[in-house]
């Protein structure tokens, strides 16, 4: 138990519970080896700081062990406590509270002091109240509570029917018996009934109690048979042997155990009246049924005779041999009704309440919480130091659902009369009560609830507030507190108003640490700081152990009014204070000044270590610049007689420091940067060394520190409406540091004295001129851009925000600017355009156009291709300012361009045209042949247009027809938009001499022929379509009679025309794309007769191939030797084989 008691305080109590206004440089470092030191820590006294080590082993069976740590030598001594001998396993130290004042006070708590009674244990718990001197004062409580066993009185009614075989009623008997033997030792009685229909009492208490063999008597009882009369037995039991005569004693608790194998048989009385009169007795009623009868009737008969809740006092067996497994099981549960710890046991009031768990110490009483009271329900203490009698609060003992809730895990003292207890397992989701004292007496009662939301948050586990700006707040740690956006803890800001009659909490601000931090445990130490950033507000620490892999941080909120801010203004981490420390920020104490500086300390335990961290001097820091003359001369900055070895101005800073904090001495440096012209990239001044900025540093003191510098000009000044802007940004280091009210930078400026003449007023004159340069005209489709020259002059004097705007048609967008010629050295032309609008504004050397200054530039625009600007792009411009003057005629200028629109339309002659035809030189042959020629004319541009197609087709050679009746077609598919109409215009005839012409050059075409003309017009020919235009007609070869050569070309032409003024062709050399011609092979052939010759030629060839057979007969090549082959003898070949011999033999050679 003892084990499992300090694992429940290890991962429950301990997880609950860079530098800036914070020093994190020189901690002072308190450290032990073991690893619980660090576990509390509070400030106490002038100059010490108390560490408790709760697991620490001082002597055996002894933990915990306080210490007196010395800010000054970094050391600690232990401080001696003479507790009670009973004090086994106190754990001293788990709490520790302090009284601030003089003097002051601790109190220091042990809440798991182990008390063994008996065979029993309780955990109980010990306070030691120490004054000034950590001399020992007083034991809280002044003693523990006594062993309070009360004696047993236990009867057993035993079933003897019939129903009831002799063997098992033996091993019931066994039963009884055994259960006697466990309880010797104890403060006990036994007394036995059976029944059937006729009772027997074996023995009575003054019977058990006078006889020293319990055995015998349980030998020598019989089974009686018969019927079950239960409720009658129950009757005689408490009217027989629960009474002073039967030896039953009072005060005694009383048990009744009925043992029966079925529902009563023949018995007429009814189980309400022995039933209640059993509860009026107060007597504890166990019912064991044995064997399978027990279902519907009998199963209710066994809920109806046992106490409630039934499922704690019913057992049910199947047969007599099991009932020794249930033995165990009712000695745990009649000793726990007793109220005494034995392993399994339940139902507990104060025997596990460890008093003192968490504890409230204050100069009026002292609140101790008593986490494991009834059954973990737990509770709280209050006593007053006037009578030091205790109070007991407690909302559990008879509320179901405060059971395990641990009500006392965490106490606060909000005020003199309110009190607010921790319960941060209420419904797993944790609740925080709130109390008030009544003003006629020592009660305490409930006035609010306040209720977590998360479940396994701890809600409620760590408890601080009171009175903190100007609001009665309570602040409720939830270190365990999860969700995707706060993963590490939440510590909830409750405020309290506590005139209304009905005090209603609630909860609206929450904060939270580094959300990067998964599972920190962030609050679960909360520490209320005096003013550490010199505002007169309360700030808080909040500590989150397990961030950073369980190395730990801490967090700093400021205060402001009703609370404190959300967001935290430092993070102190583990290893910026000390390296391998772990759990740091699990304990914090904040409020008392520990190092003589006059400044509060912050104490932070960790896990063996505690560090002591400085707070900081805050110091309040305001900055002034003036400028000595107020305005920059024109003689500094005018050309061309601006003097720049002459001071243009000169600055005057002035730095006041103010203490914020009440106490502690202003020690800082200062480092601060000024800077001229800051943020422009053209600097106009510079400091005595040519430098546009100077940083220096001094010691910060407190009251009034001035320096002054000069400042001087650049020759030229361009731009002097702008005025001189000087910034001023700085830091401070040291042990000081700034207040959050204290701006860090500062930007003053100085203006330019202007140069206006002598009333004082602006005026200038500007003229504007546009143009379009050398451009003669735009074409749209094949100029992507157009380029507007504008030319503009100031003739008087300052121009301030000068400007030219400029107005496009449509189709026209702004693309950039380009500066051409000034006669300033600097000059900046800046243009831009507002989506959706058609003009264009150009800023002219702003903000100051110098007088006599000129500027010529190109503004460029880029043309769509698909724009529509009519005949003439118009470009209307005018110039103005903010000086105010009255408009005129040389403010506006105009200029137009001639506008051309790009096209690509082509004509091509087709495959389908006819390439050769012939005639023969007979009268037989055809004198006509049909000749096809097939032009196809494209729009591949992005533009539509109307246009002309001009065909020439040559139809005569002098008086000779060539080409008969030709006729034009049009296939125009797909065109809804588009007509075509072809007209004959009649015959154009060529007077030259051809026959030169067509014997060097044999084509027939319009240069030696009579050319038939034809014009088709397309009244809109749309992008990407086309049409195909077929001349056919039919050639005859009269044509040969006028012509040297009996194959010529006959060639047509087709050339597009359009207007010239409106459209041009994209491409330069536009001739083999707008004209085309179609050519056809014509030929004239003379007929030949081949039949004699073919008979010649059978009847020589004829004659040759009887010649030569005649030849090769005379020779004998014809004649066969095979006869004389035969008959030649054996073994000769004759001729044959000198023949067959020499052909071998020239064979050879040949090889």
């Amino acid at each position: 138990m003892a084990a499992l008691l300090h694992w429940l305080l290890l991962c429950t109590v301990l997880s609950s519970a860079d530098g800036f206004f914070v020093d994190t440089d020189q901690p002072i470092i308190f450290q032990n080896s073991d690893s619980s030191f660090g576990y509390q820590t509070v400030q106490f006294g002038q100059s010490r700081v108390i560490v408790s080590a709760p697991l620490q082993q001082d002597a055996v069976n002894k933990t915990g062990t306080l210490y007196s740590c010395n800010p000054a030598t970094s050391r600690c001594r232990q401080i001696n406590i003479n507790g009670s001998p009973e004090d086994i396993n106190i754990s001293l130290g788990l709490t520790i509270a302090a009284q601030e004042g003089n003097p002051s006070q601790l109190l220091a708590c042990g809440p798991t002091l182990q008390k063994t009674c008996g065979s029993s244990i309780y955990v109980l718990g010990r306070c030691y109240q120490l004054d000034n001197n950590l001399r020992q004062q007083q034991t809280l409580p002044a003693s523990l509570p006594e062993c309070t066993i009360r004696s047993l009185d236990i009867v057993f009614l035993i079933d003897g029917s019939g129903s009831i075989a002799p063997n098992d009623f033996k091993k019931m008997l066994t039963f009884v018996s055994k259960v006697i033997e466990d309880f010797e030792g104890t403060d006990t009685l036994f007394a036995i009934m059976q029944y059937s229909n006729v009772f027997t009492r074996h023995f009575d208490f003054n019977e058990f109690s006078a006889t020293r063999d319990h055995k015998l008597l349980i030998s020598q009882i019989t089974q009686l048979a018969g019927t079950t009369w239960t409720a009658t037995a129950i009757q005689k039991v408490l009217r027989e042997l629960f009474i002073s005569s039967s030896g039953s004693r009072v005060g005694s608790q009383k048990f009744l155990i009925v043992i029966t194998d079925g529902e009563k048989y023949g018995d007429s009385l009814e189980y309400t009246g022995p039933i209640a009169e059993a509860e009026r007795m107060g007597i504890v009623r166990f019912a064991i049924g044995v064997g399978n009868a027990f279902a519907g009737e009998a199963k209710r008969e066994l809920i109806t005779i046992a106490s409630q809740p039934s499922d704690k006092y019913v057992y049910r067996v199947s047969d007599f041999s099991a009932l020794s497994k249930f033995r165990k099981d009712l000695q745990d549960k009649i000793f726990a009704i007793e109220g005494v710890q034995v392993q399994t046991g339940s139902g507990f009031q104060k025997e596990m309440s460890q008093d003192g768990f968490s504890s409230v110490l204050s100069s009026d009483l002292i609140v101790l919480g008593a986490v494991g009271a009834y059954d973990w329900s737990g509770g709280a203490s209050v006593y007053s130091k006037k009578q030091m009698k205790n109070f007991w609060i407690n909302e559990t003992q008879d509320q179901k659902d405060m059971k395990a809730a641990y009500l006392g895990y965490a106490v606060h003292q909000l005020s003199s009369d309110l009190i607010a207890i921790g319960a941060p397992r209420y419904q797993h989701t944790g609740s925080v009560l709130v109390y008030q004292k009544d003003r006629y007496s020592s009660d305490w009662n409930q006035r609010a609830v306040i209720r977590g939301e998360k479940i396994g948050s701890y809600f409620g586990s760590v408890l601080n507030g009171g009175f903190v700006n100007s609001q009665l707040l309570l602040l409720v740690g939830a270190p365990t507190f999860y969700t995707p956006d706060t993963p590490g803890g939440r510590v909830f800001l409750c405020p309290l108003n506590t005139k209304a009659s009905v005090l209603q909490v609630s909860c609206p601000i929450t904060l939270q640490g580094d959300p990067t931090q998964y599972f920190g445990h962030f609050g679960s130490a909360l520490c209320l700081l005096p003013d550490l950033t010199g505002d007169k507000l309360i700030d808080m620490a909040v500590g989150a152990p397990y961030e950073d892999q369980n190395q730990g941080a801490i967090y700093i909120f400021p205060g402001q009014k009703g609370g404190f801010r959300r967001s935290y203004i430092q993070r102190i981490a583990s290893s910026q204070v000390a390296k391998g420390l772990m759990l740091f920020g699990r304990s914090m104490s904040g409020n008392l000044d520990m190092t003589g500086d006059a400044l509060p300390d912050l104490s932070i335990g960790g896990a063996g270590k505690v560090l002591v961290l400085r707070s900081r001097t805050v110091v309040g820091v305001s900055v002034s610049m003036t400028f000595n003359p107020s305005e920059i001369p024109i003689s500094s900055y005018e050309c061309p007689d601006a003097d720049t070895t002459k001071i243009a101005t000169t600055i005057k800073m002035c730095v006041t420091c103010k203490r914020k904090t009440t106490a502690g001495e202003v020690s800082a440096q200062m480092t601060y940067t000024l800077q001229l012209d800051a943020g422009r990239i053209q600097k106009r001044a510079v400091f005595d060394r040519t430098e546009h900025s100077l940083q220096k540093t001094f010691s910060l003191n407190e009251g009034h520190n001035c320096m002054t510098y000069s400042l001087r000009l650049h020759e030229c000044v361009e731009d002097s409406l702008s005025p001189l802007r000087v910034f001023l940004n700085f830091t401070l280091t040291g042990q000081s540091v700034l207040s959050e009210d204290s701006p860090t930078s500062l930007s003053e400026q100085v203006s330019f004295q202007k140069n206006c003449g002598s009333d004082g007023q602006c005026q200038d004159d500007l003229r504007i001129n546009a143009s379009f340069g050398d451009l003669r005209h735009l074409v749209v489709g094949v100029s992507l851009e157009v380029n507007v020259t504008l030319s503009v002059q100031n003739y008087a004097e300052d121009s301030y925000n000068s400007r030219a705007i400029i107005t496009q048609p449509p189709g026209l967008s702004y693309r950039r600017v380009s500066l051409i010629q000034s006669n300033r050295r600097l000059m900046t032309i800046k243009c831009s355009t507002t989506e959706g609008e058609r003009y264009v504004v150009c800023s002219i050397n702003n903000p100051l156009l110098r007088p006599n200054a000129m500027a010529i530039f190109v503004v460029s625009f880029h043309v769509s291709s698909l724009a529509d600007l009519g005949n003439l792009l118009t470009i209307t411009t005018n110039v103005t300012s903010d000086n105010g003057g009255a408009p005129n005629d040389l403010m506006k200028s105009t200029a137009q361009l001639k506008v051309l629109y790009g096209i690509y339309v082509t004509i091509t002659s087709l495959e389908e045209s006819t390439k050769y035809t012939n005639h023969s030189a007979s009268e037989r042959s055809p004198i006509e042949r049909e000749v096809k020629h097939v032009y196809k004319v494209g729009n591949q541009g992005q533009r539509s247009l109307p246009l002309s197609i001009i065909f020439m087709v040559p139809v005569k050679l002098k008086e000779t027809v060539v080409w008969k009746k030709p006729s034009i077609t049009v296939s125009e598919e797909d065109l809804s938009n588009s007509t075509t109409i072809c007209n004959n215009t009649g015959e154009i005839t060529n007077a030259e001499e051809f026959k030169e012409q067509i014997e060097f050059r044999p084509v027939l075409n319009c240069t030696v022929m009579t050319c038939l003309r034809f014009e088709c017009t397309i009244n809109s020919l749309d992008i990407q379509k086309s049409i195909n235009f077929s001349i056919t007609g039919q050639v005859t070869k009269d044509w040969a009679n006028q012509s040297p050569n009996q194959k010529v070309l006959l060639q047509s032409s087709a050339e597009i025309v359009y207007d010239s003024d409106r459209y041009q062709h994209i491409l330069e050399q536009n001739q083999p794309f707008t004209s085309a011609q179609a050519q056809t092979v014509l030929e004239v052939y003379t007929e030949y007769n081949y039949l004699p010759m073919i008979i010649g030629s059978s009847v020589g060839g004829l004659v040759l191939l009887a010649l030569i057979t005649a030849a090769l007969y005379k020779l004998g090549f014809f004649k066969r030797q095979y006869k004389e082959m035969m008959e030649l003898p054996e073994g000769q070949t004759g001729g044959g084989e000198d023949v067959a011999m020499e052909a071998q033999s020239e064979q050879k050679q040949t090889q």
